[in-house]
């Protein structure tokens, strides 16, 4: 599943928002790894410097927890916790505590 998404800060001032590297179409282009999104970059024509300005974020559509892709890492305070896998919703097991679930965000 292609999860991960490429994003640089606006201007390159880490105080803007971030912008996302889209397709034709307007949609936020997903890659299966950030070294298949870096591949790409490079043969796109990004130099190394701008590709190391650049953020490889881990979507977490597939809602499988894969906490060591998440940007997050060692800031989540989930880390290292049995609960973080997705709550099932049709037995109620699992916590659902992983803060990228959107049940989690509401």
């Amino acid at each position: 599943m292609n999860e991960i998404i490429v994003a640089r800060h606006i201007e390159g001032i880490t105080i803007n928002d971030y912008e996302y590297l889209l397709d034709e179409s307007g949609d936020e282009i997903k890659f299966p790894t950030a070294d298949h999104a870096k591949r790409w970059l490079k043969q796109e024509g990004y130099s190394e410097r701008e590709i190391g300005t650049m953020s490889f974020i881990y979507t977490n559509e597939s809602r499988e927890c894969k906490c060591h892709l998440c940007e997050k890492r060692d800031d989540c305070y989930m880390k290292d916790k049995f609960q973080r896998l997705p709550r099932d919703k049709t037995n109620g097991l699992g916590l659902g505590l992983c803060p990228k679930l959107e049940e989690v965000k509401a």
